[in-house]
């Protein structure tokens, strides 16, 4: 696949941009959120419970971090000898954790918009790009798409059961 990317430079320049890209209009999405949450903490005082936007994507990401270096997995140029459109240190494939770190990002926002804390627009567009960044991870040569989808639902899963239950666990902790 890289092969075709390699034969046409104009879409190359155009996947690796996007590759870069992706993962930085995700930060800038979570920072726009973080403004969000810090102006609601400015007008309404401080919530505990609104942590857990930035505790359960780094905890998620630490995880991760873990799971793909006890793994340790080829990437798709290990196995069949090619060049990757990007250049990338060998192993810790799976799972995807520029994938993985999308889709906190995305559940996250999903979370605070659900808290009327942030504007659908914009969590569709971290949706977006949240699958926008595990294609080109693919696109690019440096992961297969078991590891992207396995990034992706670890992060869903993993937000989708933390969530809740640590809101109830604050909620009957704290308050």
């Amino acid at each position: 696949m890289t092969n075709w990317f390699y034969q046409r430079p104009i879409l190359n320049k155009i996947l690796v941009s996007c590759c870069r890209l992706f993962p930085y209009s995700m930060f800038f999405l979570y920072a726009v959120g973080s403004v969000c949450l810090f102006s609601h903490f400015l007008f309404y005082g401080f919530d505990a419970e609104y942590l857990l936007f930035w505790i359960i994507p780094a905890v998620g990401f630490v995880l991760i971090s873990l799971l793909r270096k006890k793994i340790n997995a080829p990437r798709p140029y290990d196995l069949f000898d090619f060049t990757p459109l990007i250049g990338h240190e060998s192993g810790a494939s799976f799972p995807s954790r520029h994938t993985a770190c999308a889709f906190l990002i995305f559940s996250a926002l999903l979370w605070i918009f659900l808290h009327n804390l942030f504007p659908i627009p914009l969590v569709i567009l971290s949706g977006v790009l949240a699958l926008l960044t595990g294609a080109s991870r693919i696109l690019a040569g440096l992961h297969f798409p078991k590891d992207v989808f396995c990034g992706a639902l670890f992060s869903l899963v993993f937000s989708a059961v933390c969530y809740p239950l640590c809101s109830v666990l604050l909620g009957y902790f704290v308050r």
